[in-house]
């Protein structure tokens, strides 16, 4: 029996080794696939991630407008909130016509039309200036949500219209959202 078996392992030919080397070939190919695939699984959470944090922003900037609006349902036609862009009054007639007014400023209740301006490069970056809140001022660079707001007013019975684009930090990715106030008297 034993020369039997001495006799089979001279024959062999290699074959042993052959089938060692694909198995650690295929064991090999499995590992890289798996260490591919939870590389992809990382990238697409990361991507997520910043996706929710700047349509979190986004929103938040959303509700923050419709809020002041609890309060000042007319808030729009009497200030040019922070987030907007300056806003240029093209209602004719008026001693503002033509006036730019710069975010945070005072409206002209009276001027009921019109354009934004594109935003202006204060800091000199060579990139036009988001909003960024207050509490999140100078964080920008580090990932934070900056934004931009427009509001159209409502024409005859339809809604307020509020847009937010958001970013985080300086990416090119950009997100909007766009919601429909309504204006009118509570119902009790």
């Amino acid at each position: 029996m034993r020369e039997r078996l001495r006799l089979i392992a001279q024959q062999d030919g290699g074959l042993a080794l052959i089938t060692v080397l694909m198995a650690i070939t295929m064991i090999s190919a499995v590992v890289t696939l798996l260490l591919t695939q939870s590389i992809r699984q990382l990238e697409q959470a990361e991507f997520l991630e910043r996706e929710d944090i700047v349509l979190a922003g986004t929103e938040a900037m959303l509700e923050r407008y419709a809020s002041k609006m609890t309060l000042d349902p007319l808030y729009y036609l009497h200030k040019v909130d922070e987030s907007e862009r300056a806003r240029v009054c093209d209602t004719t007639g008026l001693p503002t016509t033509g006036v730019t007014v710069q975010p945070g400023n005072a409206w002209d209740s009276r001027c009921v039309d019109w354009t934004y301006v594109d935003p202006a490069d204060n800091d000199g970056d060579g990139s036009p200036d988001w909003y960024v809140h207050p509490l999140l001022e100078g964080e920008t660079d580090n990932g934070d949500v900056a934004t931009l707001l427009e509001v159209v007013p409502p024409l005859g019975s339809e809604p307020l219209q509020i847009s937010v684009v958001g970013r985080r930090g300086q990416q090119i990715n950009r997100r909007m959202i766009t919601a429909a106030i309504e204006i009118g008297r509570a119902h009790v």
